[in-house]
């Protein structure tokens, strides 16, 4: 099944065919462990399509429209501060190399 069509049918429908995907990967999954499965394929082309219809749902509950980013910049840092470099402690070289001069001596 493609995205457009899943977006197309209703949450219910969506849960019921998620459901018949899964029965349906189980007996795959015995078949193959019996060895009687044909085509190896048909194991991930179904585990793909109960993923794809699990996202839309999650977008649907989310409220994320169908074309539209989810990680948009605004959503992901909204209601969070965001650290500039004029909010980050500056540490010079010679700090830094002081600092290893002591852990070296203390060692010693």
């Amino acid at each position: 099944m493609t995205p457009s069509e899943i977006r197309a049918k209703e949450t219910k429908e969506l849960l019921k065919i998620v459901q018949e995907k899964r029965t349906a990967m189980f007996g795959l999954k015995l078949s193959q462990v019996t060895g009687q499965l044909a085509k190896m394929a048909d194991i991930g082309k179904a585990r793909k399509d109960v993923a794809r219809m699990l996202t839309v749902m999650r977008e649907r509950e989310l409220g994320i429209r169908a074309g539209e980013k989810a990680n948009d910049k605004e959503q992901m840092t909204k209601g969070r501060e965001e650290m500039t470099n004029d909010k980050k402690p500056k540490i010079g070289k010679s700090v830094k190399t002081k600092a290893k001069t002591k852990v070296k001596k203390a060692k010693k």
